[in-house]
């Protein structure tokens, strides 16, 4: 719920930063405390106040975006509600003197909501549920019996990422991230009708249902077929969206 609040922030922030600039206005940023303040103070880039309509304008997507936030905080409080709420002693726990997610948000790289999706998702349920991921990926030990082994081999877990260094984006991951684009536009786009700027709000022709991907999936589509990599995901959008338009991306779902 969380990703999809911020999403969509980051959708009215853009969306602000492009109404503005096409009047010649730079710099505003939305999220300050001061942002209607500012608004009134702007100029557009021949010196004249900004016409009213885009400023009304403006200030609606003002008020979408501080509903987004108050709802981002409340989900926020909610997750540190259900991590502080769990009990002592649970699942490969049991030893354990302190509530589990407490001591994750110790880890060093493990912050609040990575701490709840590895709650949530796993650490929270017993072994026999759990073990299909420590078939798959390798990352829940078979046995956990104390609260020391617990914790030192989640740790060692996330330490182990610092040995795959980010991929760096270049000229190349642009031409790859524009074929990936253009071929999901291409299969399962009505391209004869004006698409949505973001992709966030493309339909499928057929259905007219959203296809439920977003520019951050396309980024690691492009990357994985620039670089020959297999994408490991569960998300099952990968596979029923951008697969079938990209026959070389390569997917593992888990």
């Amino acid at each position: 719920m969380r990703k999809a609040l911020t999403n969509e922030r980051v959708r009215h922030v853009n969306r602000i930063k492009g109404l503005l600039f096409a009047q010649g206005v730079s710099g505003y940023e939305p999220l300050r405390r001061d942002q209607r303040t500012r608004l009134e103070a702007l100029r557009t880039g021949d010196g004249r106040p900004l016409p009213a309509h885009l400023k009304a304008q403006v200030g609606r997507e003002l008020d979408r975006l501080e509903l987004l936030i108050e709802q981002i905080k409340a989900v926020e409080a909610e997750r540190d509600a259900m991590l502080a709420a769990a009990p002592v002693g649970t699942a490969h726990f049991a030893d354990c003197k302190q509530p589990a997610p407490a001591m994750l948000l110790g880890l060093k790289g493990i912050g609040p909501e990575f701490a709840a999706v590895l709650w949530s998702e796993g650490l929270s349920r017993d072994a026999a549920r759990l073990g299909y991921y420590d078939r798959r990926i390798a990352f829940w030990p078979r046995s956990l019996n104390s609260c020391g082994p617990a914790l030192a081999h989640i740790e060692a877990r996330v330490e182990r990422t610092g040995e795959h260094p980010l991929t760096e984006v270049g000229r190349h991951t642009a031409e790859a991230f524009g074929y990936v684009k253009s071929s999901v536009a291409l299969q399962r786009v009505d391209i004869q009708r004006r698409l949505p700027r973001w992709i966030e709000g493309w339909s499928d022709r057929v259905t007219g249902q959203l296809l439920q991907i977003d520019e951050n999936d396309l980024r690691v589509a492009a990357q994985a077929v620039e670089r020959n990599l297999v994408v490991v995901t569960s998300d099952p959008d990968f596979t029923r969206v951008i697969a079938p338009a990209v026959p070389e991306l390569r997917i593992q779902l888990v």
